[in-house]
């Protein structure tokens, strides 16, 4: 089972972005216009940069610091996706007592419950999806279990059509890394996707301000193979 990135401090980041990036081949540029390109990375790739995490006590700068030892080489770790409540209902909300968690958090509250209604081949862009509980709203974002060994694959529905009540016929970026039986579990409530530190000016090891609180900021990309 390979590593998951812990969805609490330290590794909150204060600015966030996930997206897709193609691997392009580009051919010369005629004269006046633009050069042609092609990709060549079978519908691309992710990258998630996570900017000023907070690592404001020594336990903290512990946390960060073995991290960024594990992941010097190469080795994949699951990395969550976050952004506010996704789809389908899920809301944090607090306990009856207005209590929260260590960590800030509330009672997590109405999941969705998916799988694929059809076998996936490698490299499908469209799948079948059968959603129980709750409506696909468009840019959805889900993973589904590689192996243990490998992580999750994460996946963004580009377009979908409801076929029939709980039925979608979703398009996806990017393409599925692996064959998928029917009735794999699909996952929109805590999608991951199993990355790769890239971090070669040291951005994630621990650098102190005069109050001894350090900001690490780091680059995962997909680990595809």
């Amino acid at each position: 089972m390979i590593e998951r990135l812990p969805l609490s401090r330290p590794f909150l980041p204060s600015m966030l972005q996930w997206r897709l990036a193609d691997a392009r081949v580009d051919g010369p540029a005629s004269f006046g216009l633009p050069p042609d390109g092609v990709t060549t990375d079978g519908g691309g790739y992710w990258i998630a940069e996570f900017g000023e995490m907070r690592a404001a006590t020594s336990a903290e700068h512990r946390a960060v610091r073995a991290l960024a030892s594990r992941m010097r080489g190469g080795a994949r770790i699951d990395v969550p996706f976050i952004e506010q409540s996704p789809t389908g209902g899920l809301v944090e909300v607090p306990f009856s007592d207005d209590s929260e968690y260590s960590d800030g958090t509330g009672e997590i509250v109405g999941l969705i419950t998916a799988e694929l209604e059809e076998a996936v081949v490698l490299r499908a862009d469209t799948a079948l999806i059968r959603v129980t509980g709750g409506t696909l709203l468009g840019a959805d974002v889900f993973s589904l279990v590689r192996s243990a060994s490998l992580g999750e694959e994460m996946h963004l529905c580009e377009t979908m059509t409801e076929v029939e009540p709980g039925l979608w016929s979703v398009s996806i970026a990017p393409q599925f890394r692996q064959a998928h039986a029917a009735g794999t579990p699909v996952n929109f409530n805590n999608p991951h996707c199993a990355m790769r530190v890239n971090d070669p000016e040291g951005g994630l090891w621990p650098k102190m301000s005069r109050s001894w609180i350090a900001r690490p900021s780091v680059r995962f990309v997909e680990a595809v193979r």
